[in-house]
């Protein structure tokens, strides 16, 4: 319980704690913890070793919004950990002026709710923000069972990068076989990461038939036949050197680092604005040569 731990080296330490062994001296470690801060990491811990708070959760929420704590959009993912009681608590942030907050939200949410989430979620995906559509989209793709590939067929002529790469990272999961009237639509495609994405969700429907037939397609550049070459040959690792330098993307993408680096995760990142940037620059280095 070394208090000079501060930031990521508390969260190196807590990844590094053994499930079995230390829930109940983390336990004991936050009913004698005043420090706001390290209180939160301690329930991240849990959670994440399996051991959610949900008591505790709920009175440190009632704590950090009162503050208007940084850790707020932590503790809403932490209450996404929970169960149906947070489900009235979340719903009030989907449209909150704090865009994180609004994501975080919107992803607990769903991992609560389920498939019971559609009725709640599908009309953000009419909402004016991106952030709340894309996150709304994100969950439905991944927790509900309904179809919401009408919904959100035309996304692919989106004027946001942010929205059309969302498109794509939700195509595999709605197994429609439509995804075909879409490869024209990634060929064409001009920013690179969407491109990548569109890619991604090709490989994920396609057969090895059809994958391979496409690497023999002059129409796919470079790009797209090292994702395909990828998945054919299971090269690892995987350093494709399309992207020459983070000036060919859209400063819109990386400001929305956790809808592009990670999907919602069994894992609770601590989220700051910093923490969500570097997700995304994580991921960029992964494809960066």
């Amino acid at each position: 319980r070394n208090k000079g731990f501060k930031g990521q080296t508390i969260d190196d330490a807590f990844n590094l704690l053994g499930k079995d062994d230390f829930i109940e001296e983390l336990k004991a470690w936050f009913e004698e913890e005043n420090d706001l801060e390290i209180s939160v990491r301690i329930l991240v811990a849990l959670a994440n070793a399996g051991a959610v708070q949900k008591d505790q959760i709920f009175k440190t929420f009632e704590k950090v919004k009162t503050l208007k704590h940084h850790f707020v959009p932590t503790v809403i993912r932490l209450l996404g950990r929970t169960d149906e009681d947070a489900l009235g608590i979340l719903e009030k942030y989907f449209n909150d002026k704090n865009l994180v907050l609004s994501e975080a939200a919107i992803f607990s949410y769903g991992r609560i709710a389920g498939n019971r989430s559609y009725g709640k979620l599908k009309p953000l995906i009419q909402s004016k923000s991106e952030t709340v559509l894309c996150a709304a989209v994100i969950t439905l793709g991944q927790y509900s069972d309904e179809n919401i590939f009408p919904l959100i067929k035309d996304m692919v002529g989106h004027p946001s990068p942010k929205v059309r790469s969302v498109f794509y990272r939700v195509l595999p999961n709605l197994k429609t076989s439509e995804w075909v009237n879409y490869i024209d639509a990634i060929i064409q495609e001009k920013n690179p990461l969407v491109k990548f994405f569109g890619c991604r969700a090709i490989i994920n429907l396609a057969s090895e038939e059809q994958i391979q037939s496409y690497l023999d397609d002059e129409r796919f550049g470079m790009l797209e036949k090292s994702v395909f070459d990828a998945k054919l040959f299971s090269k690892y690792p995987f350093n494709p050197k399309w992207i020459e330098s983070l000036d060919d993307l859209e400063r819109d993408l990386i400001d929305q680092g956790s809808l592009l680096a990670i999907f919602d995760s069994d894992f609770i990142y601590l989220s700051t604005g910093w923490d969500l940037n570097r997700s995304f620059f994580s991921l960029i280095d992964k494809f960066v040569t």
